[in-house]
């Protein structure tokens, strides 16, 4: 078989979005920025289903109840739209109140994110598992990882839990561990650690479970619809403000949300077509790369991210300017991580490449094609490209990317122009959900291209989408000094938004149950 192929592809869906730098424009991790790209071995003659040797318990957090220790034997499949398998719970299904399911990944700029749906047990629900700390760690299997569960669903609401896991790679797939304690806190099923209701009070018992540094940042959720913003925030900028959902941030990789609109508006035109290939419009692209590839991240070209150092041979010449050309002249350096259309494999360059096909087709710079057709029609008026135009000052922030841990000070002209299309937009809470109220009222795009966006289970064009999370769709970015969520209820029309302005906070404890009851209790109102 072609192993070499298959630990490729399962490194792209496994490892990569495990470092925060890959899953959006930027990274904010020094850890990361200056590490070479992973080497995955070969893989091993393995039948799927075969679980690596066993490894190290951990015991649970002091203070958890109805806990123990449990073993969950998973076979993933790598397809076009992402991976998703089967889960077996080999030991502690009595403890877990399931005896198995199904799972389907979604990466994220914390790591890869796995919901188990429970289809045999005694409880009905789902459950979510974090993976960690990928790259370098030691263990039996091919990847190895350290894992956590923070949030659930249903029946597993408060449900905690840590351990380790390792999988080994198979023809399509790979065959999975996790072991660890797991415990139930039914202490989370009262007020705001469910999102019962999410209003102030709620929100600011989800923001107390974020730890942030003194002095080294801040952390805002938000949730709007219908009536004026509610929110909540820990923390302030390094002049002492607190954040709002009026302020202006860096967001990313959310920032291609506003390339795919702009994209898809031209397919309304009839100025370019999915299925036809990305060279009719725009040189250096592959054979066989279609405009739809590019868009749901299947075109099998390779992340800038993979490429050693990206993130410091960016802050090491914080002044220059890149145009999308350099940026995707370095990605030329890396051999294709697939054959066109035959899996996802999220890269910012398919997005730097969708950037220059809007400017080739309309005759106009990127950041004026969006402005003219998003910005201006829906009054977003924190919106607009960093590198290329001006707009509010952004949040101040803090990051280490340049050094010990101190205020986002520098230039971020390099930052800023090698993200471009792919991560460089500034935007707010109100502004986004300004933004995705009118894509799924039909107002900026079709219906049928809304359909063409949304399809799939895990990554449509240009948006993340959570069907085991009651129909929310979204995004996340970052980049150096911001990590950010939105996430939209299209039921309801309401949007919820978390941003983080620091290195060392870690958003999780409060965004997953935040989204979970933006998806549940509200979604079903």
């Amino acid at each position: 078989m072609n192993t070499t192929l298959d630990s490729r592809t399962a490194r792209s869906l496994l490892v990569a979005f495990a470092l925060a730098v890959v899953a959006t424009a930027c990274g904010d991790t020094s850890s990361s920025e200056d590490s070479d790209p992973l080497v995955v071995p070969p893989s091993p003659e393995v039948v799927l289903g075969t679980p690596p040797a066993a490894t190290t318990s951990v015991p649970a957090d002091a203070g958890q109840v109805e806990g123990g220790s449990v073993e969950i034997v998973t076979v993933t499949s790598f397809g076009a739209d992402g991976s998703f398998g089967t889960f077996e719970v080999a030991t502690g299904a009595a403890v877990l109140g399931c005896a198995g399911g199904s799972f389907a990944d979604i990466e994220t700029g914390y790591g890869l994110f796995r919901t188990f749906a429970c289809e045999e047990g005694e409880r009905n629900g789902e459950f979510h598992v974090f993976f960690n700390e990928l790259e370098g760690a030691a263990g039996p299997g091919d990847l190895n990882a350290r894992w956590d569960a923070r949030s659930g669903t249903g029946a597993f609401v408060g449900l905690r839990g840590e351990g380790d896991w390792s999988a080994v790679f198979a023809d399509g797939g790979a065959a999975g561990t996790l072991r660890g304690e797991i415990a139930l806190e039914p202490s989370r099923d009262e007020g705001a650690a469910t999102g019962a209701v999410l209003d102030e009070g709620a929100l600011d018992g989800l923001a107390g479970r974020v730890e942030v540094p003194d002095g080294q940042g801040a952390v805002m959720l938000a949730v709007l619809g219908d009536a004026a913003a509610t929110h909540a925030s820990i923390g302030t900028d390094p002049s002492g403000v607190e954040p709002t959902p009026s302020d202006a941030f860096r967001i990313g990789s959310i920032t291609k949300v506003f390339t795919a609109v702009a994209a898809l508006q031209l397919v309304d035109d009839g100025l370019i077509d999915l299925d036809s290939e990305a060279s009719e419009y725009v040189g250096a692209v592959p054979d066989g790369v279609t405009v739809g590839d590019l868009l749901g991240h299947t075109s099998g070209i390779a992340n800038t991210h993979d490429l050693p150092n990206y993130v410091g041979t960016l802050v090491d010449d914080p002044a220059r300017v890149w145009t999308p050309q350099e940026t995707l002249d370095l990605v030329t350096q890396l051999p294709p991580t697939s054959e066109p259309g035959s899996s996802f494999r999220y890269s910012n360059a398919n997005y730097v490449t969708l950037g220059l096909l809007i400017e080739a087709v309309t005759g106009e710079p990127y950041h004026e094609v969006v402005r003219t057709r998003i910005i201006e029609p829906l009054g977003l008026d924190a919106t607009y490209l960093a590198g290329a135009e001006d707009g509010p000052e952004p949040f101040g922030a803090y990051t280490g990317v340049t050094g010990p841990v101190g205020p986002v000070d520098f230039d971020y002209t390099s930052i800023a122009t090698a993200a471009w299309a792919a991560g460089a937009m500034v935007s707010s809470a109100e502004d986004l959900h300004e933004l995705f109220t009118a894509l799924f009222d039909g107002r900026i795009v079709s219906v049928s291209s809304v359909e063409q966006m949304t399809a799939g289970t895990r990554y449509g064009l240009g948006l993340e989408l959570f069907e085991w999370t009651h129909g929310l769709v979204g995004h996340s970015g970052v980049i150096p000094g911001y990590v950010t969520f939105v996430r939209h209820d299209v039921a309801t029309g309401r949007t919820a938004f978390s941003v983080s302005t620091g290195p060392d906070i870690d958003q999780r404890p409060a965004v997953a149950p935040l989204f979970d009851a933006l998806g549940t209790t509200i979604g079903n109102e």
